[in-house]
């Protein structure tokens, strides 16, 4: 059979419905060639098998076509929505990218020649129970929206339209709407932001377990009264406000957990500087604020001139011990966060907002399906103890830029890998 001519049943289609959605969504706008970190950067974009075919048969101009011929390449699990992918350079780079920082493509053919993608991240979908379009935080422009002092603290259901190229499975079963119930639950819970973050980690802990319990039921004990939450006395998930806490220095209870588990996150940023280059410089940083016995220079490994690899190891980096040992006082570590929650006086805001949202785009706790809901409450505990890390890289002397780099850096980490597994691996070993 002709992959082409089977492909012509995966028609370009307009889908239709009404999405939840947080109230920020309609803010959102793409910052073109100007965003400092564009979403192409170390990104393998999975593209169906219709998209593969038109791409590989553009029509484009040569010196276009040969850079497609050499990005695009098939899957070795293919479907016809999961066919292909266009697969960046070894350092990270796509190959279809300008160097002004904008799409080759879509400058040659127009938007509507983009794979779904590439016309839609930072939005992502979900056609589940109840569909929702969410925003990653992988995006700096995402980010950004989280330093408006006038941001609306909701979600809301509105109406979207996507071009796809094939129907979107739906699923309506029982299993998936507890899925649902269950997600929007701990999302809202997780929005008190008058809770100290430590507890509201706690309480998503708790939660996990008691439907992990119960989740093979699929009707679980507890999930119409999260429901309830959810929809109705005024709590509905159209209405969930975000109350922002101010007094003292926020995080000094999550703070002093991290402390007294340091050995974990030392174990975690040093990987992170190992495996993901924008996450080099970060790591130095807080491996010298969490003090030890060893300081670390990452390094990345010279390039192969003869080998292109996958994009997977396109960030790809080593560690080596470098000086003399050095141990930095942890107490340090809360008069660094108080003079950056003075220099930012929204920061609280800031990583409410950003730990809210990642929690909706990677609709937790499901973002991984080989973990159980225990293990993924516990993974992102230590996500959000690492994000707030990751602010030790940040000086009170710098501006807005620097917080939001700093963030993307991580939250590409996070968003674009299978980050909540590899994080157990990795404080497993």
């Amino acid at each position: 059979m002709n992959p082409q001519r089977n492909c012509a049943k995966n028609v370009r289609m307009k889908v239709s419905d009404s999405f939840l959605v947080p109230a920020y969504y309609t803010r959102f706008r793409c910052k073109g060639g100007s965003c400092r970190h564009t979403c192409c950067e170390g990104l393998a974009v999975n593209i169906t098998m219709e998209e593969y075919y038109r791409l590989a048969g553009a029509g484009c101009s040569p010196e276009l076509q040969g850079k497609m011929n050499v990005a695009l390449h098939l899957l070795s699990q293919k479907t016809p929505e999961r066919y292909g992918c266009i697969s960046p350079d070894f350092f990270g780079h796509c190959r279809l990218l300008t160097e002004d920082g904008l799409c080759a493509l879509q400058s040659e053919l127009g938007f509507d020649a983009l794979p779904a993608v590439c016309k839609y991240f930072p939005r992502s979908m979900k056609f589940e129970a109840v569909p929702q379009c969410a925003m990653a935080n992988a995006c700096e422009g995402v980010l950004e929206l989280f330093l408006e002092p006038d941001l609306p603290p909701v979600f809301e259901t509105i109406p979207l339209t996507f071009d796809l190229y094939a129907e979107p499975a739906r699923d309506h079963s029982d299993a998936t709407r507890t899925r649902s119930e269950i997600h929007r639950s701990l999302v809202q819970r997780f929005l008190d932001f008058n809770v100290p973050l430590s507890a509201r980690l706690s309480t998503l802990e708790k939660h996990c377990v008691e439907f992990h319990k119960t989740i093979n039921d699929f009707a679980a004990p507890g999930v119409q009264n999260e429901r309830s939450d959810i929809e109705g006395n005024n709590r509905s998930h159209d209405e969930v406000p975000i109350v922002v806490q101010r007094q003292g220095l926020p995080l000094s209870d999550l703070l002093a957990g991290i402390l007294d588990d340091r050995d974990h996150y030392r174990a975690l940023f040093r990987w992170f500087g190992e495996s993901y280059d924008d996450m080099k410089h970060c790591a130095e940083v807080v491996l010298k604020k969490l003090g030890g016995t060893d300081s670390v220079s990452i390094t990345r490994p010279p390039k192969n001139e003869d080998v292109d690899k996958d994009a997977r190891n396109g960030n790809r980096c080593t560690m080596i011990a470098s000086g003399e040992a050095v141990s930095v006082p942890s107490e340090e570590i809360f008069p660094h966060y108080r003079k950056l929650f003075t220099h930012f006086p929204f920061l609280w805001d800031f990583v409410n907002r950003a730990l809210a949202n990642d929690l909706f785009y990677r609709y937790f706790p499901y973002t991984d399906g080989k973990l159980s809901l225990p293990e993924e409450a516990l993974a992102f505990r230590y996500t959000a103890g690492a994000f707030v890390l990751c602010l030790l890289a940040v000086g009170e002397e710098d501006g807005t830029e620097r917080l939001i780099d700093a963030s993307a850096a991580f939250f590409r980490m996070v968003e674009l890998t299978d980050f909540a597994r590899n994080v157990l691996t990795a404080l497993r070993s």
